[in-house]
């Protein structure tokens, strides 16, 4: 599940770097000819030829019926001739993609080189419920830890309203009261079964599928965790099978959601290699950053569809944007 993006940058990119005093938050400007609202030429390419290097699957599980993971996105490096799926990502709203940190921090200031692909089945095949959006932001985390994984979790703002579909549809964030009691962390240590689902490898060293898999996988306890990963921390929760491995998230999936009746709960983040014995996949804890999600998707709000309703019931969410400022907000479209 780790993985390095080693792509390169080329082109020029006319920057403008604003700060928003008060608030911490970097605010960069770029110009882009990206500006179609589904997906064209400019936006996308059905013909993906390649696969990056960073990109691995469900390891085990089975091949997802179609649109029984409408939530589940596909990130998109367009800075090859044929896009490179890289990552995954879970849609929220209408505007607002949650994904990892680690698949977008080489991003920041290079919206042109990043799509995103919605209602995604088949790599291979236009099925027509495909839909492309350009980005607006993207937003670390502040406490994002490159090394250690904390805190590893992204927002990106798409360039223009997606409408759901049979093939598009989001995951709710978790109810307010879990990120008020230990209720939730308590409660899903016994074994539950949480979905995962990507486009990676089916192995640690597996073939790719182009087509969504999913498998499912119980949810550890802390302590659990924490015996097999030393430097695990609050943000964290991990799921796999401790005894016999085989299911689990790999590379390519990182980004994707652990996701329980309609909910996200974790945001895939790393692990040691893919579904081994002993070493479960590693999740960032959504309960554990519900309060940065709300401060930010509220301070960029632009209408009524950017805001999220678990947000409203999050006291001090609104008091937390000038607490807790993002590493970066890039402003693409």
């Amino acid at each position: 599940m780790q993985s390095t993006n080693t792509s390169t940058w080329r082109g020029v990119f006319l920057l403008v770097a604003v700060v928003v005093e008060g608030l911490g938050v970097q605010m960069v400007t770029s110009y882009s000819s990206c500006v179609r609202p589904m997906a064209g030429p400019d936006c996308a390419d059905s013909n993906l030829a390649r696969t990056s290097d960073v990109n691995d699957k469900i390891a085990g599980g089975h091949v997802a019926e179609p649109g029984s993971t409408p939530w589940l996105v596909s990130l998109m490096d367009t800075h090859y001739v044929d896009p490179v799926p890289f990552c995954g990502g879970t849609l929220i709203s209408h505007r607002w993609v949650i994904t990892s940190a680690s698949c977008v921090t080489s991003y920041q200031g290079n919206h042109d080189n990043i799509k995103v692909v919605l209602g995604e089945y088949d790599l291979t095949v236009d099925e027509g419920w495909e839909r492309t959006r350009c980005v607006n932001y993207i937003v670390l985390h502040p406490e994002y830890d490159y090394y250690t994984h904390h805190a590893d979790v992204a927002l990106i703002r798409l360039g223009f309203y997606i409408f759901y579909s049979q093939r598009i549809g989001t995951l709710k964030l978790p109810p307010w009261w879990h990120t008020k009691t230990n209720e939730a962390q308590e409660d899903s240590t016994s074994g539950d079964l949480y979905t995962i689902a990507g486009w990676g490898r089916v192995g640690e060293s597996g073939e790719y599928s182009p087509v969504i898999r999913v498998a499912q996988v119980p949810l550890l306890s802390r302590e659990d965790c924490m015996e097999v990963y030393p430097e695990f921390t609050n943000t964290m929760i991990c799921a796999g099978n401790l005894t016999y491995g085989g299911l689990d998230s790999c590379q390519g999936d990182l980004g994707g959601a652990l996701a329980s009746d309609g909910y996200i709960r974790g945001v895939s983040s790393w692990s040691v290699g893919c579904g081994r014995p002993g070493y479960p996949g590693v999740y960032t804890d959504v309960t554990r950053v519900m309060d940065w999600i709300c401060t930010i998707t509220n301070l960029l709000a632009s209408s009524s569809l950017d805001r999220l309703q678990p947000c409203q019931h999050l006291e001090g969410a609104r008091e937390g944007a000038k607490e807790e400022p993002s590493n970066e907000v890039g402003l693409g479209k």
